[in-house]
This record gives structure tokens, sequence and C-alpha cells, in this order.
């Protein structure tokens, strides 16, 4: 296992990690865990520096839904859907400054077959594509690409389990709690509380304590925050479900000039 040890910083720091998550948890792994610097598709028309993400009314605790209950009302909710579409906005707290670096881009799932997500700041774009033999880590900036077969230990489960919607994927399920209802930017939600998987420390991504907010209307995710990794804060938005999505959008092909490598470097 000490392996891992060489693998390249730029696929498996905490923050691309998140990205998997995103592309994971149901649609949320590699985005939802946190640490360095990634980034678009067509820019989109959103402020890239905020005082605060989100906004939130008063926690309303649980009183009579249960996690079983609400699990199992989400997972039935995530049942009618094939295809999602929705826009990403990733932020996290900047050392002293008052506004936060922020990404932004879109992203694309079919369920059981690909996920396409695209992240921009300032003209930088990172790109993540997988499908069910792999996923690409591609970097415009450095016309770099890094490769991940979807049948490598740990990573792999992430991602096929994120492309059946696995909801609760991005929280260690040992540690999951069901907090209570909140609106967090005018949607209703339930709330949901636990630490990232032990399993992801092997890639040098600490556990750390996020809250995640589903919405009660479809069971999607609207927003999945990481306090400790710079208030690391991932808003999801304008969701459309079920739209025809062709599979050729999880096909990539590294453009001329862009150069790939494996998951060691090489």
């Amino acid at each position: 296992m000490k392996v891992f040890r060489y693998c390249p910083r730029s696929v498996l720091v905490p923050e691309k990690v998140s990205v998997l998550i995103l592309l994971g948890m149901g649609i949320f792994y590699f985005s939802a865990i946190a640490a360095t610097d990634p980034p678009n598709r067509a820019p989109v028309s959103v402020p890239q520096s905020l005082l605060e993400p989100t906004t939130h009314s008063v926690l309303v605790r649980a009183t009579t839904e249960t996690l079983e209950l609400v699990r199992a009302n989400i997972e039935r909710k995530l049942s009618a859907i094939t295809t999602i579409a929705c826009t990403v906005e990733m932020s996290k707290k900047r050392d002293k400054k008052i506004t936060r670096k922020v990404y932004t881009g879109p992203l694309l799932i079919r369920r059981e077959t690909g996920g396409h997500l695209i992240l921009t700041r300032k003209g930088e774009t990172e790109e993540y594509i997988a499908n069910a033999r792999f996923l690409y880590a591609y970097d415009h900036k450095k016309k770099e690409a890094t490769v991940i077969p979807i049948r490598s230990p740990i990573l792999g489960y992430f991602v096929t389990e994120a492309l059946r919607f696995n909801a609760f994927l991005a929280i260690d399920q040992e540690t999951l709690r069901f907090l209570g209802t909140q609106t967090t930017n005018g949607e209703p939600c339930w709330v949901f509380e636990g630490k990232s998987p032990k399993r992801l420390r092997i890639f040098g991504v600490p556990v750390r304590k996020m809250r995640v907010w589903v919405a009660i209307r479809d069971g999607l995710p609207r927003e999945i925050r990481i306090p400790e990794e710079k208030d690391l804060t991932i808003v999801l938005r304008d969701y459309a479900i079920n739209q025809p999505v062709s599979e050729s959008e999880f096909d990539w092909k590294a453009p001329s000039g862009v150069r790939v490598k494996n998951i060691l470097g090489f």
C-alpha cells in the first residue's frame, strides 16, 4: 500500500478527492473534502469573491423524523433520477483576506454511465471525467491529464458508488447523524453531519467533520461544508433532472499536446 505515497499530489490532494465526492456522494465526492486549488467549462456568472457563500434559516432539530426514515425517503427520491446537470460553486477562506477563493463550473452525471465536472477560477480550468473504466483529471493550464482505472482499490469504489447516486458516500457511516431541517439559499433541506471516510487517509486525506444539506423536494444535495478545511463550502444549484445526456459526454480523449500519465505519475 506504500505505493500511494508516490501518487502525484495534483490528483490526490484532499480538494481533488472532494471532486471525486462530487462525482461521488451520489454525485458528490471529489468535491467535498478540500485543500488545494482546482478550477471550468463555460464561465458561470457567479461572483469570484464572496464573504459568505450561503444563507441559512435557524436549524430545527429533529424530533419525530429519524435517520433511517429520512435516508429511505432520500433513496426513494433518487431512484427516480437517471441524469443530473447542475452548477457547482466551491469556495474556501483565504489567509489574511476577507473574501473567499471561488471555483465554479458545470457538473453532469448519468446514472451508472459517467460523470463530468469542470471547475474554473480566473480563467484556469480543471476537468474531471469518469466512466465505467477510467477517471481522468485534466489540468488545462499544465496540459497534463492523469488517468485512474476505476478498478483501483478505494477510489474505484467511490467513483462507482457515485455513479449509482449513493447519497451518503461522502460520510463515514459510523459517524453519520441526522440533525434536523434548515433552509439554505431558500431551499428547505434535511441536514446531516459526520466525518469523511477513514479509508481515504491512505491518499493523505485527513478525517474531517462535514455537514451536508439535502433538499427535501428531490433528495439532491444543495450544500456541503467542511469547516476544518478553511471552511470549504460546495454549493450545488440550478439542477436539471432527467434530461437526455449522450454517453459520448463521458468518453474523453486527450487533446493534441496533452501529456497523459497514470496514477503513479508515469
